[in-house]
């Protein structure tokens, strides 16, 4: 119940509110397992693959591959109103 009720926190959390005392009338049953077996938790946590530990692909000289993020909006503009940054990272470097 409380799991749900906290947006699906997970056990080690809510015991710690507890012990904290930061929430008036939480019970939480100490036999409870750490790891709650919730369908909606487990449906969300699904589609989610590993990162690899590993690049596919190696790039052996620059200029082969490069990547670039946009980042924005800022709250503190530029001198010229600039909002967003741009990135490019080399992939070889």
């Amino acid at each position: 119940k409380w799991h749900r009720i906290f947006g699906h926190l997970n056990m080690g959390s809510l015991k710690l509110l507890k012990e904290k005392g930061m929430v008036d009338g939480l019970f939480v049953d100490e036999s409870t397992p750490s790891k709650v077996q919730c369908i909606p938790c487990i449906q969300a946590k699904s589609h989610v693959k590993p990162f690899p530990k590993e690049a596919k692909r190696h790039f052996t000289k620059p200029g082969q591959m490069t990547y670039s993020d946009v980042w924005g909006p800022a709250q503190t503009t530029g001198i010229n109103g600039e909002k967003y940054a741009v990135t490019f990272t080399d992939a070889y470097s």
